[in-house]
């Protein structure tokens, strides 16, 4: 590997570790203004893409948590009102979750939130820049995605 390409690997490297980190420390902020953290966010969007409801098994793995710590951020969502645990008479064992109206009115709000903000990100740029933004984020993602340990 030529000096230059190492110098750029190592770029890139510290420039994507430091916009997630600062993405992450920004998204804690915003969602503390709504009273959610980063894991209870994501667990409303994962539940608000199965408007019927989605069984709490199938919602930890999606939301990458495990069952114990997806029933500790269930048990606070609801509290909030946020979301309704319910079974179904055809399968008793199993308990579902969906979101409440209120659940689903501050999730529009906080996507609503988010496009501001991102748009005022990409209103800094060219649609060439943004055209090549997007690029590079596909070309990374599928990267990652793919070399991905255990990931089958």
């Amino acid at each position: 590997m030529k000096n230059t390409e190492i110098v750029y690997a190592n770029e890139f490297s510290n420039k994507l570790l430091n916009l997630r980190w600062l993405s992450k420390k920004h998204l804690a902020e915003e969602l503390a203004t709504y009273q959610l953290t980063p894991s209870q966010y994501v667990t409303i969007k994962t539940i608000a893409d199965q408007p019927q409801g989605i069984k709490m098994s199938v919602l930890a793995k999606q939301a990458h948590q495990v069952s114990a710590t997806m029933t500790g951020i269930i048990d606070r969502l609801e509290s909030q009102n946020l979301v309704i645990r319910y079974r179904v008479e055809t399968d008793r064992r199993s308990v579902y979750v969906q979101l409440t109206d209120e659940g689903q009115l501050l999730l529009k709000q906080i996507s609503a939130a988010k496009t501001v903000k991102f748009k005022e990100i990409l209103d800094r740029l060219s649609d060439e820049e943004k055209e090549l933004l997007f690029n590079v984020i596909d070309t990374a993602t599928t990267y990652f995605s793919e070399n991905l340990r255990g990931n089958s």
